[in-house]
């Protein structure tokens, strides 16, 4: 599962409604400390998102990223509480429900994971990433074919969706038993990222479904 933090995530969706209602001395002290997390200065980041939440205790923005510094400071089970928190003061920032979604999953909560991307897809029903995060978590928890469902409904929604997709979806598929389909995927991957980070993965992947298919041919579908 990727890891939290601003390179790794998704880009940022809509903002919160907190964003308006946070004094502008908050909001000063949360835009220093998002740029201390950009540059990886992680306990400058958490001072001045520490000094924007003491301002304003339901700074939802604020909240998620302290939660994102958290994590990558190692104190995981620290981070739940600004995540389930910003969640509680904003209820439609899509941004908490996904990095709680990650949090969840990395500490092997999965079906508690699971629970809160449902809830972030009902809240951004067109947005593309807490389907994809939710396969993730479907694939973890062997839901092989509602994991298929959900990274097609991610790449159907918009072009954004990682190339690492199509490797997940080749997983799936080779769990399925789908082999044609599986090694389609593989080949999509290694066409449109050939140095991707799961290239390698993909390669042995490619290998193993061409076996897999030659060895059970899939029948021939069509008029009869």
């Amino acid at each position: 599962m990727t890891p939290l933090g601003p390179k790794e995530a998704p880009p940022q969706p809509s903002g919160s409604t907190t964003d308006l209602t946070a004094p502008k001395k908050a909001r000063r002290e949360y835009a220093q400390g998002h740029d201390a997390l950009e540059a990886k200065d992680l306990a400058n980041a958490r001072k001045h998102f520490e000094k924007a939440i003491e301002m304003d205790p339901c700074y939802a923005r604020a909240l998620t990223e302290l939660a994102v510094v958290l994590s990558l400071q190692g104190e995981l089970s620290s981070a739940e509480a600004p995540l389930q928190k910003s969640i509680h003061c904003d209820g439609e920032f899509l941004e908490a429900y996904i990095q709680l979604g990650i949090l969840l999953s990395i500490e092997r909560k999965y079906s508690e994971s699971e629970s809160i991307l449902q809830q972030g897809s009902r809240v951004a029903p067109s947005d593309w990433q807490p389907y994809y995060r939710l396969a993730d978590v479907h694939l973890r928890l062997g839901k092989y074919q509602e994991a298929e469902q959900e990274y097609l409904k991610a790449e159907s929604l918009s072009a954004a969706v990682p190339a690492e997709v199509h490797v997940r979806l080749a997983d799936a598929y080779l769990q399925e038993k789908k082999y044609d389909q599986a090694y389609t995927e593989v080949q999509t991957y290694l066409r449109v990222a050939p140095d991707g980070p799961l290239a390698p993965q993909a390669r042995s992947l490619l290998q193993q479904a061409d076996s897999m298919r030659k060895s059970n041919p899939q029948p021939a579908t069509g008029p009869q």
